[in-house]
């Protein structure tokens, strides 16, 4: 289909909230009350297996993946649930058990969990563990890998494999059905046998409706994931979205408000990506993505300056989750106060989902994001809870899969005006870190003696965890990073350490040497603040407890970082100067 017979067929959620929000009945508010009419799905029959565990220490030195080699000789007794305090370290539990026919087990670990039976190892199966059943008492060993605070064992439970099977079709088949009913109420005028195709499947729950309601839709992909603007420079950008089908994509851009030039996407199914090059520095370009026979909302965005000032701003942690509805307000609350101050890009710093290894809630993350992620580039970063789940190879597949157009979607380096930042990820390894000798590690040891670094006047480590913190009780920050960072920032010259993970605003200003170092965390984006009593060391300069971001206003010689709350208040302010810059 030519581009000149797409069209807009889709409505933004805004304009949804609006038309809803008058309470007058819409072409879809039948169907809007027969899917929130649906009885509550019939949870598995879970059981807690084994009620005799025993605990012991492992050593960090074991790494991510082991054998029964490494497992402790002497055991204690312990119930679950049984968490400690022992960061980066592998936690083991052992059991006697009976599973007298196949089973699924669900293991509640923080942060994630390693099962042997009987000495073979299981491979996790999405959040599962599948398990046959034997007539003799297996012995169970389960390794829990703790990359944060506090971790253990919190449960393990088991349910038959059929019942689980039956449960997960039909999970899967309610989750289809609310997606066509969104995107149905999303469309600009459905027609009535899409209504009438969609209230069928929702009233009837059949395959064949579903499926009929499905054909009745595919024809028109729904933006599910994006655009977003990633690995922008001053003179490239690349953009990506993701659609609900599989379908041809097409960009259509230019400069300013022209849209003169199109492309094909490099499209792989659902997912779409393109890369511009030949741009200019800090200037305006328009585009639009289409989609199959769906064209967006026409977008603007510029590309990074070479020279003069430019504002920046940092969010960290809004966890959100497919079924977390307060958090997921959190998030909204902070991208509509993020909308307020313009900036040359934004950053997130990691943990945007609760659980990594859940694709809804990375849609929830990207929906909520998009106002921003479409005209302004974004530079995303992973934490620690983008692993969660992953911890047969600490590969996050979502992470990979929607940073896939920076050179390493883990750690790279952009250059804004006079401004030189650098993303790490300590979370692709464990214990966490950036150990000697990795290829992270090269790599960031080649870009601190890089031209673009040493000529650079303002110089920013982007990290998700912390060297240094406060807010949580008995947590003084992440060892790790902070000796891989304090031997580098005198010799480096490093002025910004900015982080999350800990859910407040913390601000710490440390001398080294002839280097003023200024850590600040900023992890209040959505997904809760930290309560209870502080950590006795260290003492941070500032402890806030509020939801908020951070906005950097860079110039020549002077950097004011403000941290905004997400009423758009100012909670707190730090002037930086440099005489006759470098």
């Amino acid at each position: 289909m030519t581009l000149q017979k797409t069209k807009t067929y889709f409505i933004s959620l805004n304009e949804l909230e609006e038309r809803e929000a008058t309470g007058e009945p819409t072409a879809t508010s039948t169907l809007l009350e027969a899917y929130k009419a649906l009885p509550p799905m019939a949870l598995p029959s879970w059981r807690a297996l084994g009620t005799e565990w025993h605990f012991a220490l492992g050593n960090p030195q074991e790494g991510l993946n082991t054998t029964l080699s490494d497992l402790p000789q002497s055991l204690e007794p312990i119930t679950l649930p049984h968490r400690t305090l022992d960061p980066d370290t592998p936690y083991w539990y052992v059991a006697m058990v009976t599973i007298s026919e196949p089973s699924v087990l669900d293991i509640g670990a923080d942060d994630g969990a390693q099962l042997y039976c009987d000495g073979r190892r299981i491979p996790i199966q999405g959040d599962t563990f599948w398990v046959n059943g034997s007539p003799m008492p297996i012995r169970m060993v389960v390794r829990v890998l703790n990359k944060a605070v506090y971790g253990g064992l919190e449960w393990v439970n088991i349910v038959p494999q059929l019942e689980f099977q039956h449960y997960s079709a039909a999970l899967l088949k309610r989750i289809a059905l609310g997606r066509l009913v969104r995107k149905t109420r999303l469309l600009r005028q459905p027609l009535k046998r899409q209504l009438s195709a969609v209230l069928n499947a929702v009233r009837e729950g059949t395959d064949s409706t579903l499926q009929k309601a499905e054909s009745q839709l595919a024809n028109y992909p729904l933006t599910q994931v994006g655009p977003l603007l990633q690995n922008t420079t001053t003179h490239s950008t690349s953009i990506l979205w993701e659609t609900d089908v599989a379908c041809s994509g097409r960009l259509e851009w230019g400069e300013g408000e022209s849209l003169s030039s199109t492309l094909d996407a490099q499209s792989e199914g659902n997912l779409h990506s393109i890369v511009l090059t030949g741009l200019k520095p800090n200037t305006a370009y328009s585009y639009r993505t289409y989609s199959g026979c769906v064209v967006s909302l026409q977008h603007t965005f510029r590309t990074l300056p070479t020279e003069g000032g430019f504002a920046f701003t940092y969010w960290a942690d809004p966890h959100c989750s497919e079924s977390s509805v307060n958090e997921n307000i959190a998030f909204r609350q902070t991208v509509s106060a993020l909308q307020q101050f313009p900036s040359a890009f934004t950053v997130g710093g990691g943990d945007f989902v609760e659980d990594g290894n859940h694709h809804d809630a990375w849609l929830s993350f990207f929906d909520i994001l998009a106002p921003i992620s479409a005209q302004v580039p974004t530079m995303l970063m992973g934490g620690n809870h983008e692993y969660d789940r992953c911890f047969e190879d600490l590969r996050s597949i979502y992470l990979e899969r929607y940073l896939r157009n920076h050179p390493q979607p883990h750690y790279y380096a952009w250059t804004a005006s006079n401004a030189r930042f650098v993303a790490l990820d300590p979370n692709v390894y464990f214990p966490t870190g950036i150990p000697q000798g990795s290829a992270e590690h090269l790599w960031f040891m080649q870009e601190l003696e890089s031209w673009e670094w040493r000529q650079a006047e303002w110089r920013f480590i982007l990290i998700h965890q912390p060297p240094y913190s406060q807010g949580w009780l008995d947590y003084q920050g992440d060892m790790p990073i902070r000796n891989l960072l304090e031997p580098l920032i005198e010799k480096h010259a490093i002025d910004f350490v900015v982080s999350g993970h800990t859910h407040d605003y913390e601000r710490l200003t440390r001398q080294y040497g002839k280097q003023t170092a200024h850590f600040l965390i900023l992890g209040g984006a959505g997904g809760g603040i930290e309560e209870g009593a502080l950590s006795p060391q260290p003492v941070m300069d500032r402890v806030i407890r509020y939801g908020h971001f951070g906005h950097f206003q860079v110039d020549a010689g002077t950097v004011i970082f403000s941290a905004i709350a997400t009423d758009a208040r100012v909670l707190d302010t730090l002037k930086v100067s440099k005489c006759g810059g470098r």
